[in-house]
């Protein structure tokens, strides 16, 4: 039989929230020095903006690459983005955007777990592109959401386009980071949570 780790469900113990309750406590120290220009970059030039906001998912990815649990990346982007609200005028926009992250990354990696006969591992480079292309599907959904609050200089094609680049190098930068973050949590010794059920 599988261990809840490898069959990609979730058993979310309490080492396991604890974990996740961590990684968000650090997302929001990233993000808390980026949210008072944020809004400026945002406005003046989309594309910036969207490579920049890759720092606000970093440790929602590492949740996911470190814990190897379906649905940490979620839980940890809901913890993040709620404790953020605190110091953003956006707060329940931060709520959709770091939960959506969240599960989209964690969907998407269980559908292609689903269709693999080994599930992901957060340390394989052979397993690199799992996540690569869990974090493209994030940056689409980021884009998608992000349209209506687009003033209308800002929609043309090119700088869609662009937009939705940057969306893509923030998000795969962001994802390969949290592939570093994990690696150094194990070379230093930092062992995962235990995920049994309660």
């Amino acid at each position: 039989m599988m261990s809840s780790a490898r069959s990609g469900r979730p058993w979310f113990s309490t080492p396991v929230l604890m974990t996740c309750a961590a990684f968000a406590a650090a997302g929001v120290v990233a993000y808390v020095p980026l949210s008072a220009p944020g809004g400026a970059i945002a406005a003046l030039a989309p594309p910036l903006y969207a490579i920049v906001a890759g720092v606000q998912s970093v440790m929602v990815f590492t949740a996911r690459r470190f814990t190897g649990i379906t649905g940490t990346a979620t839980i940890t982007g809901l913890i993040g983005a709620l404790i953020a609200a605190v110091f953003s005028p956006v707060g329940p926009i931060l709520v959709l955007l770091w939960t959506l992250t969240g599960a989209i990354f964690d969907l998407t990696l269980l559908l292609w777990e689903r269709r693999s006969p080994e599930p992901a591992r957060p340390l394989g480079l052979h397993d690199e592109a799992r996540f690569l292309v869990a974090a493209a599907a994030a940056a689409a959904a980021l884009f998608a959401v992000s349209l209506p609050v687009f003033s209308p200089h800002h929609l043309s094609p090119a700088w869609l386009g662009l937009t939705l680049a940057g969306r893509l190098i923030g998000e795969l930068g962001a994802v390969v980071v949290a592939g570093l973050v994990v690696r150094a949590l194990v070379r230093v010794g930092i062992r995962r949570p235990v995920h049994t059920r309660r």
